[in-house]
Formats: C-alpha cells, structure tokens, sequence
C-alpha cells in the first residue's frame, strides 16, 4: 500500500453506527466517506444476512438512494443510520403463504373477496454450524429450509446432500416452512452430518 493510499484512507474513513430497527441491534461500520450506500448495504448484508434489496437505509429522516455518496450527506464520526426492512404482503392459500408482487394489479393476483393479507416479517436466527461456529441469517417467515440451505452453500460451500437441519430436536425439512416449524426470532438451528445420532430426516418426529 503506497503512502498516497494510506494518507487517503485516514482522511476518508469514518465510523458510523447503524441501528436495525426490526431487530433491536446496532453495529459499528468503518466506512470511507467517498462509499456509496450501497457499499453501506452490502457490509450489512454480508455481516447480517439482511439482503441489498431488502434494506431501506435512513439517515437524518431521510431515505438515501444507492448511488448517494456518503460525503453528500453530511456526515461527522459515529453517526447513526437506521435500517429499515422492507415487508411483503403475502395471500394465504392452503395454509401456504404466496408473496404479492409490487408490479402487479389486485386483480391478477387471484385475491378474491374476504381474503387475508398478512405482513412477510422477517426473522432473525442463528445456524450453529459443524464447527461450532454461529451464523446470523435474516429470511422472511414463510422461506424455507432449502432457504437456509442454499445460504450455507453460498456462504459455507457446504452441499446440502451432506448435512440436514433441526431446530428444538426436530428435524427442518427442505420444505418446511420457518413459521411451520416454529422458528422465531433469536433461535437457533443445528447443522447436522447425515450419518449422525440426531433423528434422520425419514424419522421425522410427527
């Protein structure tokens, strides 16, 4: 690293603290003044799981764009950002919740009369993986544990044909909802080898 490089790094870092509102938890973020908010997003959605496109990041009362500089905004060491997380509305069909997309009308979304609309929330969740490590992962409530699944391959390069999950010694099936099988904010999940002790999957407690 070349002495220009260094001097630009002191004189561009900041500190700012980023406070996730829907789970109740603030992070400290070493950021350069000339990042863009989506920089910002992506260091919190590699330490937090919480999606780019899921993020809605305020400062000030201000919603900021992705190609907002930080520099643009004002800034002095250690201020606070608020991170929002987008919710979608889900339709219930067969105990199944099916996600409403933005772009399309009411009509052609098969809502029909006295239907229930319900908020996708978010959970926060820990995976404890085979080497004793823990895992934030943030998913909506009706993602399922090929969800989880496909983020330890993207995160552990582990393949799932390796490994099944339980939570509170039952066994998560690929399928299984999170809010099916009933895991909630601040539990955690268990990886398993295959050939382990734990309840396989075709044994299933039902």
């Amino acid at each position: 690293m070349t002495n220009s490089s260094v001097d630009l790094y002191v004189t561009d870092g900041i500190q700012i603290s980023v406070n996730i509102r829907p789970v109740g938890k603030t992070i400290k973020l070493n950021v350069r003044k000339s990042s863009t908010v989506a920089d910002v997003k992506a260091e919190i959605a590699q330490k937090e799981g919480i999606l780019m496109d899921d993020q809605i990041l305020m400062y000030a009362g201000q919603q900021l764009e992705d190609n907002h500089i930080l520099s643009q905004c004002d800034l002095r060491n250690d201020q606070t950002f608020q991170v929002l997380v987008r919710q979608v509305l889900t339709r219930m069909q067969s105990g199944v919740g099916i996600a409403l997309r933005d772009s399309q009308m009411v009509q052609d979304q098969y809502i029909r009369n006295n239907d229930t609309l319900l908020p996708w929330d978010n959970i926060q969740f820990f995976v404890k993986t085979l080497e004793g490590k823990i895992l934030t992962m943030v998913l909506k409530e009706w993602d399922t544990g090929k969800a989880i699944m496909d983020r330890l391959e993207e995160k552990l390069r582990i393949k799932g044909s390796l490994y099944f999950l339980c939570h509170r010694g039952r066994v998560l099936l690929p399928e299984d909802t999170l809010r099916g099988h009933g895991v909630e904010s601040n539990s955690a999940v268990h990886i398993h080898l295959r050939n382990s002790a734990v309840v396989k999957p075709n044994e299933k407690k039902r």
